[in-house]
């Protein structure tokens, strides 16, 4: 899928410049597959985008302690 979204251009700067809503990137301190700063790029295309460090965090969500996430979510959106 990720492939696709990516031939097809549909991350463009273009299209990401076009969300308005508050959009949260959320980098693991320890992810393998996108690095700070392609993170620090997109997060920086987005009208109302912020970036976020998860330390000692992986690149799948569902691999984050559940507690650490519990709080990043809340801190990030309550």
């Amino acid at each position: 899928m990720m492939q696709i979204i990516g031939e097809k251009y549909l991350l463009s700067e273009t299209n990401l410049k076009a969300v308005q809503q508050e959009v949260i990137i959320g980098i693991g301190s320890q992810d393998r597959m996108v690095s700070y700063e392609e993170s620090k790029s997109v997060a920086s295309m987005l009208p109302n985008g912020k970036l976020t460090k998860l330390e000692n965090s992986p690149h799948s969500i569902e691999q984050i302690p559940i507690d650490e996430l519990t709080v990043f979510v809340k801190n990030s959106f309550l």
